[in-house]
């Protein structure tokens, strides 16, 4: 980046103006020993010559010291071992390296350059490279770049005044593991030096086909939730019209955005866009994206996506299974309406600019944002 390089610059100009002033001074001391030697070594007469030119007695003392002591006007070798790794050749190498690909890791450059790695690293700080993780991104294919671009433009259009300003809404379903334990993520547990801990304390055992629940909400732009559905197999269209529609965003729309235009954004899944579901969206005058004007495999341009992964998170903090739907119901409610209220705005915050940046940045545009998105982790009482 330009920064870097206005560092490796600065550096480099560090490095030559030491040289020369090293230089600068090696030809003063060349000077006084010659005119020492020149006028029979009388030092009064060289101290009161080189004194005339600005030049310190103190300096013209220790140049004739060293002459007398050494033979020679040299100054004496810097102490300590040598450079014999970190060369500029090395460093130049490394460097260039580098800028050809960012993702070679510190081994790869240890081999080429025939260093270890711990030279590697002490050069990469010096050249002010600093290491940084990948973020994870959806792969898209086909045509998808394409329809996400023009699917996250329209969708912005329609939120900003100039195109209505309506209320985005959204929904979306996944599954929840029964068993807490079975949740995704990292476990620890903490040890004594010389303690025993038991195997179900230091092992996470899971099943690879676990029992599960499909649970459907809907989110709008400010953060507020709808009940959750809850569902043992596979979502249908009739059922997703029934449960899903009519008794939860019905009635969701109407507590928070009875006066207010909605824009209800869907998942793709084709039960969403059975014709029966867009059929009486249409009768209740629900404003809904359109399939073709949908975006494919766009997670990070739909804050929802987030939440499940929190809500999840939460659930598995749980010791024990929910043992009936109806536990597993109350359980995920209270999670959902905790994490909705503590969260939801930071969630949603700067989704307009997320779909704008789309345009311009194309489908990653929203993960190069700089928005600070901070969600308080809760705990389960």
């Amino acid at each position: 980046s330009r920064s870097i390089s206005h560092l490796q610059y600065l550096f480099a100009f560090h490095i030559i103006f030491v040289m020369a002033s090293l230089a600068k001074k090696q030809m003063r001391a060349d000077s006084i020993c010659e005119f020492y030697q020149a006028h029979n070594c009388d030092l009064k007469a060289t101290i009161e010559h080189f004194t005339e030119q600005n030049t310190s007695h103190m300096t013209v003392r220790r140049a004739i010291t060293r002459f007398k002591l050494t033979g020679s006007s040299k100054f004496r070798p810097i102490t300590g071992r040598p450079v014999s790794v970190s060369t500029p050749t090395k460093k130049r190498k490394i460097d260039r390296a580098l800028q050809r690909d960012p993702n070679k890791s510190v081994r790869q450059l240890a081999r080429e350059a025939k260093v270890s790695p711990r030279t590697v690293c002490r050069i990469k700080e010096q050249l002010h490279y600093v290491s940084r993780t990948k973020k994870n991104a959806p792969k898209v294919v086909k045509d998808q770049e394409e329809r996400i671009v023009k699917g996250a433009t329209g969708i912005y259009k329609k939120l900003v005044p100039s195109g209505g300003g309506k209320i985005l809404i959204m929904d979306d379903e996944t599954y929840v593991p029964i068993d807490p334990a079975q949740v995704p993520g990292r476990h620890f547990y903490s040890q004594k030096e010389g303690q025993v801990v038991s195997d179900k304390h230091k092992f996470k055992t899971l099943t690879k086909f676990y029992d599960k629940y499909l649970v459907w909400q809907a989110m709008d732009q400010f953060g507020n939730v709808s009940r959750p559905y809850v569902h043992e197999g596979t979502l249908v269209k009739e059922i997703y019209l029934e449960e899903c529609l009519k008794k939860r965003l019905l009635p969701f729309i109407q507590k928070y955005h009875s006066n207010e235009q909605v824009l209800f954004w869907p998942d793709m899944s084709k039960v969403h866009y059975a014709g029966i579901c867009t059929d009486w969206l249409r009768d209740q005058n629900i404003g809904f994206v359109k399939w073709g004007q949908n975006t494919p495999n766009f997670p990070q341009g739909r804050p929802i996506e987030k939440f499940w992964a929190i809500c999840k998170a939460q659930y598995g903090k749980y010791d024990t299974p929910s043992e009936t739907k109806l536990s597993f119901l109350s359980r995920w409610r209270q999670i959902s309406e905790r994490v909705a209220r503590e969260s939801g705005k930071n969630l949603f915050r700067g989704i307009k600019d997320k779909l704008r940046s789309v345009r311009t940045e194309g489908s990653l545009g929203p993960l190069k944002l700089r928005t600070p998105l901070k969600c308080k982790q809760t705990n389960i009482q």
